[in-house]
Order: structure tokens, then sequence, then C-alpha cells
């Protein structure tokens, strides 16, 4: 008789232990960059918000808020009602309903609230004086000349992952970077000759 072709259980048992460690090996990698794929997406996410407002800020010819809720983890488009416009009720809600009664949210499909995902958050905001801001309430102004107040925004989510955007100030766009960066306020002009 001639030998069968096939395998063995001994080398089927070899071929499973050498996939079970790669798999062990590449498990925390693969973990990680999931969590910084998520990360990356909720940047993505964040920098299209802010280019339909500031584009809608364009086209409206109206000063549009982007207001940051950094304990609530969350983000709205809105405009300003002055203060001497508010209704009675306004004086006697709580400080939550009263943000939401001076920036009422924009009724536009594409400019919903948006909640973050379970384990992402907005750690720490920077104005354009370099303040840092780690809760409450921030307010990013869209003006109708395309420009916005300078602010970095981090986005990291459980195992401090990062992500970086930045709002030009002239141009009102967004910028996206990998890693939790330090943005110069404006660059340094060459002395002119």
């Amino acid at each position: 008789m001639k030998g069968q072709s096939g395998i063995t259980f001994i080398e089927l048992t070899i071929v499973i232990l050498i996939i079970g460690l790669i798999l062990a090996m590449a498990a925390p990698n693969f973990m990680r960059f999931l969590k910084s794929t998520k990360t990356g997406s909720a940047a993505r996410k964040l920098a299209g918000y802010i280019t339909y407002l500031q584009e809608r800020a364009i086209r409206d010819n109206t000063k549009y808020i982007l207001v940051l809720d950094l304990d609530g983890n969350r983000y709205w488009a809105a405009f300003e009602i002055p203060e001497d416009q508010m209704p009675i009720e306004y004086y006697y809600s709580s400080p939550r309903d009263r943000m939401r009664i001076r920036y009422p949210e924009i009724t536009d499909p594409w400019l919903r609230t948006v909640e973050l995902d379970p384990g992402i958050e907005i750690p720490k905001v920077l104005d354009e004086s370099n303040r840092p801001q780690y809760n409450g309430y921030r307010f990013i102004a869209f003006h109708p000349d395309g420009t916005a107040d300078r602010t970095t925004i981090y986005i990291t989510d459980t195992s401090q992952n990062g992500m970086t955007v930045y709002i030009k100030p002239f141009s009102g766009r967004p910028e996206i970077y990998d890693g939790i960066n330090e943005i110069d306020p404006l660059p340094v002009l060459a002395e002119q000759e």
C-alpha cells in the first residue's frame, strides 16, 4: 500500500498552538488599534460637524455657536439669544436648562446633538489664550465672514489614546492631529527688512 496523505493529530496541534501564540501576541496591539480607531472616528465626526457648521454660518450670514458639554460628553450647534431677550423661566431653571434656553439647538438634521460613544471623552479644551477648560460648557463661535474662535479640542479614550482637533481662527476650518498635541497659538512672523 502506498502511504496515505493527510495530517496527523500532532501536526494539527502544533499548527493550532502556533496560531494561538501569534494571536496572543497580536491581541493587545489589535485592541489598541480598535480604540484608536474609535478616537479617530470621533475626531473626524467632530471635524465634519465643525466644517458643516462653519459653512452654514457663511451661507446663512449668521453667527452660530458650537456648544461643547464637557461633563455630558456631547456637543450641539446653536445660536445665541441675548440675555435681555430671555423668557422668565430662564431665570428660574437649572444651569443645564438655562444653557438650552440661551443656546437653542439649530433645527437642521445634520446638526443634531451628538453624544460621544461610551469610553470616548473630551477631557480638555484650550481657547485662544491657551487657558485649559476641563469641565462645564465651552462655546466656540463661527462668524458669517468664515472666521471662528481659535480652539484646540482633545478627544481621548479610556486608555488615553488621543486625537487633537484644532480650529483655525481665520478660516474656521478644523485640522486633525494624531495624539495630544500642544498647538502654538499663532506662527511667529519673520521681521520684514
